[in-house]
């Protein structure tokens, strides 16, 4: 599942990979071994490729099998993919509370994401670019716009002082939605090409791309 995915971030989301390689199971093979198997782990790993591709990708937000429930509430063992999974979930939840009407609902979801990735707090190398990110989309959410300006920044320099080059993207480009929001063109439009960039430099062509149709429909450029 995640060759798959490294695959799709490279090629996009409608690269078909057993067209090339008809040894390499399919999607559809991988959940149905997973569901055999009754495997927790496996079940929110697999899950978390797909919430992590549809954050990327801004596909299927809505459809997606989330992890909170079985994680929050299960003993399952601790993983950083387990952990992972819940940020992506926590994402879309803050992204969606600001598209749909049932709101309320959707950023009830992400504060639960956010509270479970608090656990980990202290481990500021692989978690306050995270938990800060989540906070400024929180705070975008609930309409407290400088604490959240404050936050994007927050987790654009933690992003970059611990040199995770993909999450730097994805904070750069919420970062530039948020400006973009706020009518705030010239600054929007510099995180977003920053965002592409990031993207590049981790190898995820198809997502930089997706950025890059998003510049020239909004800004034409």
């Amino acid at each position: 599942m995640l060759y798959w995915l490294i695959v799709e971030l490279i090629e996009g989301p409608n690269f078909d990979l057993t067209e090339h390689n008809p040894l390499i199971l399919n999607e559809n093979g991988v959940m149905l071994f997973a569901a055999s198997a009754r495997h927790l782990e496996l079940d929110i790993f697999i899950d978390g490729c797909k919430l992590m591709r549809s954050f990327l990708f801004r596909r299927d937000m809505t459809s997606c099998d989330g992890v909170l429930d079985r994680v929050v509430n299960a003993t399952c063992q601790l993983r950083f993919t387990t952990i992972t999974a819940v940020f992506f979930e926590g994402l879309i939840s803050f992204a969606m509370a600001r598209q749909t009407a049932e709101n309320n609902e959707w950023i009830i979801k992400g504060e639960i994401a956010l509270s479970y990735m608090k656990r980990w707090e202290s481990t500021k190398w692989n978690f306050e670019n995270k938990i800060k990110l989540l906070e400024a989309e929180k705070m975008h959410c609930l309409g407290y716009f400088d604490l959240a300006s404050k936050l994007y920044v927050d987790a654009v320099e933690s992003s970059k002082r611990h040199k995770f080059v993909h999450e730097l993207a994805m904070c750069l480009e919420l970062q530039g939605l948020f400006f973009q929001g706020r009518n705030m063109a010239e600054e929007a439009l510099t995180s977003l090409r920053r965002s592409v960039r990031c993207y590049r430099n981790w190898g995820a062509d198809a997502v930089a791309e997706r950025v890059e149709l998003y510049i020239r429909h909004h800004f034409g450029h």
